[in-house]
């Protein structure tokens, strides 16, 4: 027996204030395929918040006079599943719902001819979720997905190097009359368009490999136990004649954990007489200590090591303690500043809170800007 055909003992009890939707699927109309009847059916579950699947292909439920059966089910039946993709960490949206109905194969008399249908069939008590169902603005419905001519765009656009969100505007000015896909379901083929170009390099591989065919000047390590990539150091050719060009300041940060893989990542940047900034050179580190600020330390003096090429004067950076040690052993020589923007930050972070009013702090700020 089919886990389908329990008895309802083991389904979630709503209470008073269930809701069956049993009557919303309950019709004479006849079918000419399973699909017919699956369409008709999740339309009305879309209408009403909630999404149906095809619970198998009909194999299992053979009636004895050699007709099928099939079930159509909510899209959150199951047991939830944990995600373990670094890439897409998800959390599973099944929640083991037990709503279902059933299309069944019929014989009916058509132009004196016996002609197979298919007919929906409702089971009492099976006509409840166990979770909220969906509440959709007007103009806002459920999408099905990208039909091929769509998903044909969204590749052409994605490997043109358009963001997600431009490609969904385009997607709008080319199709208003249809229902626009979600910002979701077009990230997620994106993804999985990126995914196919690189193949079996993971996002680290795939940013190296971008950066070798480039011709970009770069430096990596690799773990000898996992063999996973662990450092970085990349350059543009045309960065690098910017920073030999003008070598007096370089300015030092690190995003944190905004990554898949949680690494800081360091940008240099220096700046032109003129005023003007430009990327020296990005480096993705394990951790943020001593001995992996000296690692890319060592390569940007490699890239500014040329006779004749001015040395550096002054590095601007926050108050990373890893990051401050490496440079006195790099370049002790070279001068080194606290940014006074982070200074700004911590003071407000952790003085200006003494001050009780608005217009203490913005007094204590003033004088602090002053030169």
């Amino acid at each position: 027996m089919s886990d389908l055909d329990n008895s309802t003992e083991s389904w979630e009890n709503f209470g008073e204030n269930s809701i069956d939707y049993n009557p919303l699927f309950e019709t004479t109309i006849y079918f000419e395929t399973r699909d017919d009847a699956f369409n008709w059916a999740q339309k009305i579950a879309f209408e009403n918040g909630s999404a149906l699947v095809k619970a198998n292909n009909g194999a299992k439920n053979r009636k004895k006079n050699g007709l099928l059966a099939s079930y159509f089910r909510c899209k959150r039946h199951g047991l939830p599943k944990e995600s373990d993709d670094l890439e897409k960490p998800r959390r599973s949206h099944k929640c083991s719902c037990k709503f279902r109905i059933r299309a069944v194969q019929n014989f009916v008399s058509k132009n004196d001819q016996e002609t197979v249908v298919w007919n929906i069939v409702t089971s009492e008590g099976a006509g409840l979720h166990n979770h909220n169902v969906a509440v959709y603005k007007d103009g806002n419905r459920h999408f099905a997905g990208l039909d091929a001519e769509e998903k044909a765009y969204v590749r052409q656009q994605t490997l043109a190097g358009i963001l997600p969100r431009d490609i969904k505007n385009g997607l709008h000015l080319r199709t208003p009359e249809k229902p626009q896909p979600s910002s979701t379901q077009l990230y997620n083929e994106t993804r999985k368009i990126r995914k196919e170009v690189r193949g079996e390099r993971n996002t680290a591989q795939q940013m190296l490999a971008l950066a070798v065919e480039a011709k970009y000047v770069h430096w990596h390590e690799i773990d000898s136990e996992s063999k996973e990539l662990t450092h970085i150091f990349m350059a543009h050719p045309e960065a690098i004649k910017l920073f030999r060009a003008y070598p007096y300041l370089v300015i030092m940060d690190s995003t944190y954990k905004t990554n898949i893989y949680k690494n800081p990542l360091i940008e240099m940047v220096g700046v032109t007489p003129t005023g003007s900034s430009f990327l020296i050179a990005g480096s993705m580190i394990p951790t943020e200590s001593d001995e992996n600020y000296k690692w890319l330390l060592i390569k940007l003096a490699a890239i500014l090591d040329v006779t004749g090429v001015a040395s550096l004067s002054v590095f601007v950076t926050d108050r990373e303690l890893g990051l401050i040690s490496a440079l006195e052993q790099v370049f002790p020589q070279v001068e080194h500043l606290l940014c006074r923007w982070h200074v700004n930050k911590a003071i407000n972070a952790k003085t200006l809170i003494s001050f009780k009013t608005e217009g203490m702090r913005k007094h204590v700020i003033s004088l602090m800007l002053k030169p």
